[in-house]
């Protein structure tokens, strides 16, 4: 008993893995008049699928007939002569199949062309990105700018040269009194001592004018300096 348990759940797990799940798989129409196959879709007798998807052949005519392929990797045949019902095939592998009617030949044949189906790439959906909240950066509130301290200029006091005056000393002493009672010695007439009195009082008065302007230049000359 427990063997046939085992037994049929291998068969269950065998039968489901043999289902194959097409997403995006469809069926396509075909209806077997009389003498003819017609596509659903062309119109005619060619029928154009991907592959996964499945042909479903419905009959419409009055007359028998099968839907037997005549050439292709997959083979499928509808079985008995008959004037109504259905038949399917699901095509998986890409290719062009040939069929035809077993009752009829050549005269009414079909196409079915099989696409590869593209496979759908899960594209990961973008991520979103973190951004940093920058920090509030702490700016102090003023800035205490102390200006250039004051700069004290010395100025010196300007100085002077002042020249010392100079007085220039006594040209020459007065001649020194003569006593009265001394006699001078007559060297001439009066009239000549009177000139020689004259002459040497102008000779005092000119070196006094020269000791004068002398003393002056030199003022000037070191007060220029």
């Amino acid at each position: 008993m427990k063997w046939l348990v085992l037994s049929g759940l291998g068969m269950a797990g065998l039968a489901a893995a043999s289902i194959v799940v097409v997403a995006g798989a469809a069926t396509q129409g075909v209806a077997v008049q009389d003498y003819q196959f017609v596509d659903g879709t062309s119109g005619n007798a060619t029928t154009t699928i991907t592959a996964g998807d499945t042909v479903l052949w419905t009959w419409t005519g009055v007359d028998v007939h099968t839907v037997e392929n005549s050439g292709g990797s997959e083979t499928f045949v509808s079985g008995l002569p008959v004037s109504t019902g259905t038949f399917s095939h699901t095509f998986n592998t890409p290719g062009t199949y040939n069929y035809v009617c077993g009752v009829h030949g050549p005269t009414m044949a079909g196409t079915v062309i099989v696409n590869t189906r593209a496979v759908a790439t899960d594209t990961p959906a973008p991520q979103p990105t973190n951004t940093p909240v920058p920090e509030p950066s702490n700016t102090p509130d003023a800035t205490n700018t102390a200006g250039p301290a004051p700069t004290s200029t010395t100025v010196p006091p300007a100085v002077t040269n002042v020249a010392p005056t100079s007085t220039p000393a006594a040209v020459a002493a007065a001649p020194a009194a003569r006593p009265s009672g001394a006699a001078l010695p007559a060297t001439g007439s009066g009239s000549a001592s009177g000139a020689g009195g004259l002459r040497l009082a102008a000779a005092l008065v000119f070196v006094s004018g020269l000791l004068a302007v002398a003393g002056a230049a030199l003022v000037r000359s070191r007060r220029s300096a």
